[in-house]
């Protein structure tokens, strides 16, 4: 399939990467893929390609290409792959940046098919066409890859993203096709699909369905035959069940990974999955070779331990993929809704791991787990989904032993995790194999509450309940109270029965008490009628009735409801097994009082909640104590007892009590406290989180049970949580407006999403999403509604002129590829209210958002709008000739787009802005002239006046203020038309401001003696930064020129205010910028001489050293000014070294500016000295260089001087 011309990627100073077929490399549309002389310099660009701006550590490199090499010999070829790649990468080599520790890849000049691909899901026909158009071969086809388990776990990684990607592009592109009654442009597409994919069982059902709807029978059988032929020679499998139904070919084959009759649709579901590899060894004992065992032994021991597993596997529960490879696949959470599903896993992968096997027989095990998008439309190969990683861990596994992805061991407790074996995944855990808990903290902020336990339990409370019901959020502590009670009884002696309660009991009578029967019995229902056997039958029948004191008719009731559960579905035997079970817990406690504990009442089943009412008006020495999430009807005779938040002291001993293994920073401890929102399970969560070194902002466990309990919401009620979610809160009628409801009907379900713990009441008719449940649902929002609420907050809050900084965020939550514009509207706002600091804050997020942009030509247009302002922001924080300004104008230019005159302006103006700043004089010059000439052939007059504007700064620093004043005149009324020169894109976030113009056109006119004018448009130039709140032109024009005009003028008690001034309007968090060096010194330089404080000498060279890295145009006066405090200080040597070394800079930078000032001082050191003659002598020449330059500014300077000197 050809390439088609609505993907849009060549640019300049673009990078291209192809990994999808034949691999190819184009940098500004030239090909230089011959410069990649083998395959693992390709595999490196396409790691760091991929890495998005990562850097990867170069010891990660070297494991992941040369796993076979030693640490030494791996860095050096890393080295010489390094060096390769820059040859090839040579027009841009600069994006490519190492250190000794790592490697990273610039991304905003790269374009590659795989990112573009997975950029975000297509929902336009034109945007599912073109992605599905790049797709040329298998990802990296014909690289020979590493067998890294790094590097493969990579790649399996990349290729599954890219089937779910090009699996929902095929269904959009198909359903804009027939929606547009476009049946054979569909059937084309799927026919070529088969052949591009003839291993994705997905494309040939959909080109049956396609012949089926078309009414070709035939053709529909031919193309189900062709997928029989493939799937079982390349495969080893048959068609699954929604695929043989497409021509009624039986439906005996597990369910097809879609949504369980779901009329919603695309959802997310938690889903966990056992990996199981089946391998032989050697017999252990007998030392035989494997490859010298008889072939039929080996094969039969392999079948019998093959099938002796799926059926293991069944009897948990598990869905079966691949039951005919090496490697079986047991998923859980399908195709019923699981919110914990990774637990039945554990449970099968602990079971496996004791499962009797010839010894020559190994099992390794690994578990996954993650939340999914299921599209009950498009079916999607689980194996891709799930798989990929946990197929390698499986086979890494030793056998009998489980290993753990990272996804897996979060949604674990610490005490279900063990040390790693050397040798594995460095990302993966090893499951411990006892499930005994270790959970022996103490209880936190209960005592209350189980004092009252213990009064229930020893009938000391008044009110005499038949039981006690904890109740509360998911997570507040009820099973850790119901297991201490339980702990304390058993230790006074006392008879305990603990019933569980499992998500999937509701259609599953008395399930919580046949499962603890059976515990107690060690009984296993058997799987069919030819697995019984009699004689267990037989001891069963008599331990019921020998150990329950049940009659031979009870027992015998009992004992077929056990063998046989599916007999529980009829009425009759449903009130027949209650009663026995009512007569069995009355037996238990006839001659003693017992516990019967129930946890999680709000799963139970109609039948179980039946029995459990008939118990509370039986026997009174029963104790009954339950929890559940919801209170029970007024009806029952419970006392009902919340468990609500911790406060926060006891949060804090209980993370305390928890850590004391690890040494918990204050910041993690206080992110933990304030988002566990008073919840123990919460707290345990997030500490598990940062021992794995894991995000914290995302609890995987609650986001499990979110996927879960979503889809028993109703449409609204999602959509309520999702608002909520996305807003700091929510009230009913912002709700009613959005959502085009009634405000009643809304009330009602914010009261049920708050009884069903997804909200919290804040006010009346305002509640708000804890923030770390809102993170949870922002990731479960399927993009289309995610995009749609998106859309209609925002122009909501744009109506209600919301902050811009809070729009973006929204956007940003919901992935809107309008982010960027929000976040720049927010960096203008920022900057108008003079708060730098929260500009940056929001071009860092701005850069972030970049993501959300699809199209590669918008996404370069942005990154170089971005970057400009990014460097703005540099020169107003740290000074225009910083190293970071310089590094930012580079950065532009590497980014700019040469056949964009606007473009070319501001990476020019960026590179004579940072040369003049750094005193480079001669450098700057031509490119102002340039930018004077290119703005002259746009007839771009705002361009033409910055140009003059940097031509009369020219003319200023070389020390000609006449014709700097000229130029300047000539640049005012041009600059009034345009923004700030550094915003040349035209982004909405300056304010038309020629404050630094008037600033340095009060300058010029000081430093030529006309201080009153000079004075008038300095002030005027305050009047315009205020007036804009531009930092930039606040901190130069408004201050500095000023200060330095009263300087000149020998007002040195105004200059300092003004200097107190320029502090106030810097950020106290960044106490070591230039513009704070430079505040410093017009303050400290009339302190020495006031109070000849030579401590405040050492502050001043301080200063000087900030000045002269960030801005080295400005060193000679500052120099100036600390030879005056040393001479007042009497010390002359070192005021001469210093003037010395002024006059030496002033040469370099090829200036007369200071030349009058440093002649006049080495005067006034002479004078001092008591040499008047030397003293007259530097005055004079002082005088000759003010008068040849125009510096008329220094004649009351030497006036002054002069009448010191009789005659």
């Amino acid at each position: 399939m050809g390439m088609q011309t609505g993907i849009s990627r060549q640019g300049p100073n673009r990078i291209e990467l192809y990994c999808l077929g034949i691999f190819r490399l184009l940098i500004d549309g030239q090909d230089r893929s011959h410069l990649l002389s083998y395959d693992k310099v390709k595999l490196l660009l396409a790691l760091l390609v991929l890495a998005q701006g990562q850097a990867i550590a170069r010891v990660k490199l070297a494991d992941m290409l040369w796993p076979e090499s030693d640490p030494e010999q791996g860095r050096a070829r890393v080295r010489h792959a390094l060096y390769v790649l820059r040859q090839a990468l040579a027009p841009l080599s600069k994006v490519l940046r190492s250190s000794t520790a790592s490697l990273t890849l610039e991304s905003d000049t790269v374009w590659s098919d795989v990112l573009y691909i997975g950029s975000s899901t297509a929902t336009e026909l034109d945007e599912a066409r073109n992605k599905l158009s790049l797709y040329q071969g298998p990802f990296l086809e014909g690289l020979k890859l590493p067998g890294s388990d790094s590097l493969m776990s990579w790649h399996n990684n990349w290729n599954a993203r890219l089937d779910i990607e090009l699996a929902q592009c095929r269904h959009h592109l198909i359903k804009a096709l027939m929606a547009s009654e476009q049946q054979q442009a569909a059937l084309a597409y799927a026919k070529t699909w088969v052949n591009l994919w003839p291993e994705d069982e997905s494309c040939h059902r959909l080109l049956i369905r396609l012949l089926v709807q078309d009414n070709d029978h035939d053709a529909a059988k031919l193309a189900y035959q062709q997928c029989c032929d493939v799937l079982q020679q390349r495969l080893g499998v048959q068609p699954d069940a929604q695929t043989r139904a497409l021509l009624g070919t039986g439906v005996n084959a597990a369910p097809a990974l879609h949504g369980p009759s779901d009329p919603e649709g695309y959802h997310f579901r938690a889903m966990a999955t056992v990996a199981i590899a089946i391998g032989w060894r050697p017999n252990p004992d007998s030392g035989d070779d494997p490859m010298e065992t008889d072939y039929e032994t080996r094969t039969f021991l392999l079948r019998e331990t093959h099938e002796r597993v799926v059926r293991c596997a069944r009897e948990h529960g598990a869905w079966i993929e691949q039951e005919h490879n090496a490697t079986l696949l047991a998923h859980f959470g399908y195709p019923a809704i699981n919110e914990r599903p990774v637990a039945p896993a554990l449970t099968l992968a602990r079971t496996l791991a004791g499962l009797s096997r010839p010894a020559q027989v190994s099992l390794g095990l690994a578990v996954h787990a993650d939340v999914l998008p299921i599209d009950p439309t498009t079916p999607i190969n689980a194996h891709h989904l799930l798989c990929q990683s946990v197929i390698s861990l499986a086979w890494q596994a030793d056998n009998g032993a489980v290993l753990l992805s990272s996804q897996a061991a979060a949604r674990l407790s610490p005490w279900s995790l063990e040390a790693l074996p050397s040798g594995k995944e460095p990302s993966s855990y090893q499951l411990r194999l006892s499930e005994t808990a270790t959970d022996t903290g103490r209880i936190h902020g209960r005592l209350r509450e189980f004092d009252i336990l213990l009064q229930y339990w020893s009938g000391r409370l008044s009110a005499a309940p038949r039981m006690l019901l904890l109740h509360g959020h998911t997570g507040m502590g009820k099973t850790k109270l119901l297991r201490s009670l339980q702990d304390y009884v058993r230790n006074v002696e006392g008879a305990v029965v603990a019933l569980q309660t499992q998500e999937n009991d509701v259609r599953s009578p008395y399930a919580p008490v046949l499962r603890w029967l059976q515990k107690e019995l060690r009984y296993v229902t058997p799987n069919t009628a030819d697995t019984r056997n009699g004689e267990q039958d037989a001891q069963l029948h008599q331990r019921l009735m020998a150990q329950y004191d049940l009659s031979v008719a009870q027992a015998d009731i009992l004992h077929q409801t056990l063998i046989e559960p599916s007999t529980l579905g009829q009425s009759v035997v449903r009130e027949q097994t209650q009663h026995v079970l009512l007569a069995l817990l009355h037996a238990l406690c006839r001659n003693q009082t017992l516990l019967l504990t129930w946890e999680d009442l709000h799963w139970c089943d109609a039948a179980s909640l039946q029995l459990l009412q008939r118990l509370l008006a039986g026997e009174e020495r029963l104790r009954i104590v339950a929890t559940s999430r919801q209170a029970l009807p007024e009806s029952w005779p419970v006392l009902p007892l919340r468990i609500g938040a911790l406060a926060h002291q006891d949060m804090n001993e209980l993370i305390s009590q928890r850590s004391r293994s690890i040494k918990l920073p204050r910041d993690i401890r206080t992110h933990i406290i304030e988002h566990s929102e008073g919840s123990p399970m919460l707290a345990r969560e997030l500490l598990h989180l940062y021992q794995l070194g894991q995000d914290l902002t995302l609890v995987p466990r609650l986001l499990d049970q979110c996927a879960a309990h979503l889809r028993r919401l109703t449409p609204l009620q999602r959509e309520l949580a999702y608002l909520a979610a996305l807003l700091p809160d929510i009230d009913e009628r912002l709700a009613s407006r959005l959502l085009e409801q009634p405000q009643s009907t809304i009330r009602t379900a914010l009261q049920i999403l708050e009884q069903h713990e997804w909200l919290m009441s804040t006010e009346q008719s305002r509640w708000r999403c804890p923030d770390i449940l809102g993170n949870c649902l922002r990731q479960l929002i399927i993009r289309p509604e995610r995009e749609r609420l998106g859309r209609r907050l925002a122009e909501h809050m744009v109506e209600h002129n919301h902050a811009p900084s809070a729009i973006a965020t929204l956007l940003g939550q919901v992935r809107y590829q309008d982010t960027v514009q929000w976040w720049q509207r927010a960096i203008e706002h920022a900057l108008e209210h003079g708060q730098l600091q929260e500009a940056e804050r929001y071009l860092s997020q701005a850069l972030r958002s970049r993501r959300f942009i699809a199209d590669p030509t918008v996404h370069s247009q942005t990154s170089f709008a971005l970057h400009l302002t990014k460097a703005s922001l540099s020169t107003a924080a740290t000074g225009p000739g910083s190293p970071r300004s310089v590094e930012a104008f580079e950065q532009v230019n590497e980014l700019r787009d040469p056949e964009e005159p606007l473009t070319l302006l501001a990476s020019l103006w960026g590179e004579w802005l940072t040369r003049h700043n750094r005193g480079q004089l001669d450098g700057s010059l031509p490119i102002a002239e340039k930018v004077l000439r290119l703005s002259q052939d746009q007839l771009n007059e705002a361009w033409q006046g910055w140009a003059w504007y940097a031509l009369a700064q020219h003319r200023l620093w070389r020390g000609d203020p006449v014709q700097a004043e000229t130029l300047l005149v000539r640049a005012l009324p041009l600059i009034g038309m345009s923004a700030e020169p550094q915003d040349a894109q035209a982004l909405p976030s300056q304010k038309p401001s020629q404050a630094l113009a008037y600033a340095s056109l009060g300058l010029c006119q000081a430093l030529q003696g006309h201080f009153s004018t000079g004075l008038q448009n300095a002030r005027h130039a305050i009047t315009l930064a205020s007036y804009h709140h531009h930092p930039l032109a606040g901190a130069i024009a408004s201050r500095l020129h000023l200060m330095r005009i009263y300087y000149l003028a020998g007002n040195l008690q105004e200059m300092a205010q003004e200097s107190l001034a320029l502090t106030g309007t810097q950020s106290p968090a960044k106490p070591d910028t230039v513009w704070i060096a430079l505040a410093q010194m017009h303050q400290l330089l009339p302190a020495v001489l006031q109070t000849r404080n030579a401590d405040l000498i050492e502050p001043m060279q301080a200063a000087i050293e900030r000045i002269r890295m960030d801005m080295p145009v400005a060193v000679e006066g500052q120099l100036c000014m600390l030879a005056r405090a040393l001479l007042s200080l009497a010390r002359e040597d070192a005021a001469f070294a210093v003037l010395a070394e002024a006059e030496q800079i002033s040469e370099q930078h090829g200036s007369v500016l200071m030349l009058p000032e440093i002649q006049c001082l080495r005067g006034d050191i002479w004078l001092q000295r008591q040499c008047p003659d030397l003293a007259s002598q530097h005055w004079q020449q002082a005088r000759e260089s003010m008068d040849q330059h125009g510096l008329l500014a220094y004649q009351h300077w030497l006036n002054d001087r002069q009448a010191l000197i009789p005659g």
